[in-house]
């Protein structure tokens, strides 16, 4: 894996990134006269914006496993929908995915691509400067991918009970007047098992007349991962932040929720992420964090 990448995400899927190029500026037409110098410039607004980069999935501590993610990932270049796209040098914006193509090792553990992310509409501004954020799943994403999973299921004449019975965990997780963090963590393990074990049960990977169905039981095995994660925190929501330059977990909570609330969100992160140097935070490091006005 080449050295210094960046994190950054598409869609909610988190990924590290290198070897970024793009373009942006105007689209200015040249008209040039059938003779003399006196050449004519036509503004026609501002340009496309694209990026081009070399995406990785590895696995790391606190993430979902490479593999899931780059699943995911390509579920969701191959969707087409537009999403946000997050970076620390072009900030974010709501993009397409085009010209993507993948290489992987015989052990799954890196997975690299190499893509362009299109601008699809006006740039939307969803972190400070700095600091890259993507929510995590809750109820009605979960549902909504169960939904979408069981009418893929029923057009193609098949059944399967376990997008329900994940539905129903999250929504015991939330009603849950207190949660038993190890508890949450053993039924993901087992219910991504259960996931995992469909996919093969009902052939999704090799047919691929199944692969609308195969594209939303990846996605409700990552969302299940991250609904546990905020079910488990001490916040109403959490988002994922990533940290570009290195700094104190205090002086990070400071600049997002303000100094009054540092001291108290500095501890609730500290917790959540299970930090054991507080005073410093490694650029690059991606942390959960409490969503504004949440306690």
């Amino acid at each position: 894996m080449p050295p210094e990448l960046l994190p950054a995400s598409f869609g909610g899927v988190t990924f590290r990134v290198a070897f970024l190029s793009g373009q942006g500026g105007r689209d200015i037409v040249v008209k040039s006269p059938s003779r003399g110098d006196a050449h004519l410039l036509q503004d026609r607004g501002l340009r496309i914006r694209t990026t081009r980069c070399d995406v990785f999935f590895v696995d790391e501590q606190g993430s979902p496993p490479a593999l899931e993610r780059f699943r995911e990932f390509q579920g969701l270049a191959n969707d087409g929908a537009p999403r946000i796209f997050t970076h620390p040098i072009d900030g974010s914006y709501r993009a397409r995915i085009t010209d993507f193509e993948y290489q992987t090792g015989a052990d799954d553990r890196e997975i690299s691509v190499s893509c362009t992310f299109l601008q699809d509409g006006e740039a939307q501004t969803v972190y400070r400067p700095g600091l890259g954020v993507a929510p995590l799943a809750g109820v009605d994403e979960v549902s909504a991918t169960v939904a979408a999973a069981e009418e893929q299921l029923a057009d193609e004449g098949l059944a399967s009970e376990v997008p329900r019975s994940t539905l129903d965990t999250v929504v015991a997780w939330t009603e849950a007047e207190t949660v038993d963090s190890r508890a949450v963590y053993l039924e993901t393990a087992s219910l991504s098992q259960e996931i995992g074990d469909e996919i093969d049960r009902l052939e999704l990977v090799s047919n691929l007349d199944r692969w609308p169905i195969y594209r939303e039981f990846i996605h409700l095995q990552s969302q299940l991962r991250r609904a546990a994660e905020a079910a488990t925190s001490e916040a109403e929501d959490v988002y994922e932040v990533a940290v570009t330059t290195s700094m104190p977990v205090r002086l990070l909570c400071a600049q997002i929720y303000g100094a009054a609330e540092a001291d108290d969100k500095a501890r609730q992160v500290t917790t959540l992420n299970r930090l054991r140097t507080p005073g410093r935070i490694p650029a690059g490091t991606v942390l959960k964090v409490p969503r504004e006005g949440a306690r």
